[in-house]
């Protein structure tokens, strides 16, 4: 191989590594949709003439638009409290989530929603993460259904209830990464 040939080639190389290097450096914004099956168990308790709140969480498997990058299929839990009014037939209510990817890669986020007893809407937003979700910020608009209406009517103060199953959607997922941490998805 000649002298000219091996500089090209050592030119080309290096081009090409520093687009890939530059590429994987990069902040990036990513848009997309997402849901959220769950199982969720908790407490009831009475705290006005009219008035009870759950406490308690939900967990599930979160599935997004398409099934590659590295949050599809992703372990999530969210301690949730709500509270409920029955004569208004109104709810509120408030929670944490840890999405874990991996032991070393986790995603936290924070949600809020108002509607009425088995729909509720609101915002979801991303707040911080670890290992390769270190500074990943985000929001989306939030919905959660159940069937908490029917399961409220009767129980004691402080029953504990299975509040059975139910969703998550996520319908415009936006997420930033920042640049030294450019997962899939």
């Amino acid at each position: 191989m000649t002298g000219t040939l091996r500089t090209v080639l050592k030119i080309a190389l290096l081009i090409v590594l520093s687009i890939g290097t530059f590429s994987a450096a990069q902040a990036e914004d990513r848009s997309t949709r997402a849901i959220m099956t769950w199982e969720g168990e908790g407490s009831i308790h009475q705290i006005g003439p009219s008035e009870m709140i759950f406490q308690g969480a939900f967990a599930g498997i979160i599935y997004f638009e398409t099934p590659t990058g590295d949050l599809d299929g992703a372990f999530a839990t969210c301690p949730a409290t709500q509270r409920i009014n029955i004569e208004l037939g109104t709810t509120t209510g408030t929670g944490q989530c840890e999405i874990t990817i991996s032991s070393e890669d986790v995603v936290y986020a924070e949600w809020h929603c108002d509607g009425e007893p088995g729909d509720c809407r609101g915002k979801f937003n991303l707040v911080s993460g670890l290992g390769r979700f270190v500074g990943v910020t985000g929001q989306s608009d939030f919905r959660v259904r159940s069937i908490m209406a029917q399961l409220i009517g009767d129980d004691a103060s402080g029953a504990s209830q299975n509040v059975g199953q139910g969703i998550a959607l996520l319908p415009n997922l936006t997420f930033h990464l920042p640049e030294q941490h450019v997962p899939e998805q």
